[in-house]
């Protein structure tokens, strides 16, 4: 049993170094990379079209990429997501949020809004151009971005799901102010 036991023991720690590895790779992937927005976004609020110039020129994006296969809702978690632009209001001038959907459901995606009672524009992506730009991980943790002024990524990983990332642009934004 004792043997049984040290078996499955290592197996899991062979496994989480394997996680660890490709976690680190990704990271090391992605950290720099230049994130392009497709020049077909559709922007709207509540299934309103929106013009959202402004946003692509501030000093800081937070980027998230869902695609519609699945629950949308459940991988766009818009609630948490007005929480933490809420934690972050004061960085108004320099931060942006940026919600891009790749899906042909607008109407559905404004039902989620007004059931979340959020009214942030959601950029659409309808034929999945911000895929085949920048080739995105398959893996929806690396489908959220803090990019800097040039869209460079500074950050990996989603804020709302990993309170690991969330330190980090906690510390991010805390080292701006000073």
């Amino acid at each position: 049993m004792k043997a049984f036991t040290l078996i499955i023991l290592l197996s899991v720690c062979v496994s989480c170094n394997s996680k660890q590895r490709n976690y680190i790779k990704t990271l090391q992937e992605w950290y720099g990379k230049e994130i392009v927005f497709s020049n077909n976004l559709k922007a709207k609020v509540f299934n309103r079209d929106t013009i959202c110039d402004e946003m692509f020129n501030k000093k800081y994006k937070v980027v998230l990429h869902v695609d519609s296969t699945g629950c949308s809702q459940c991988k766009l978690q818009l609630s948490h997501w007005k929480i933490m632009m809420e934690e972050f209001e004061i960085h108004n001038d320099s931060l942006a949020f940026f919600y891009i959907v790749h899906t042909k459901n607008i109407r559905q995606m404004a039902i989620i809004c007004k059931q979340n009672k959020f009214n942030h524009p959601l950029f659409y992506d309808i034929n999945g151009e911000m895929e085949k730009l920048n080739h995105f991980n398959k893996n929806e943790e690396f489908r959220c971005f803090l990019l800097d002024s040039n869209n460079q990524v500074i950050i990996l990983g989603n804020p709302i799901n990993n309170p690991a990332i969330r330190k980090l642009y906690n510390k991010h934004f805390i080292s701006m102010k000073e």
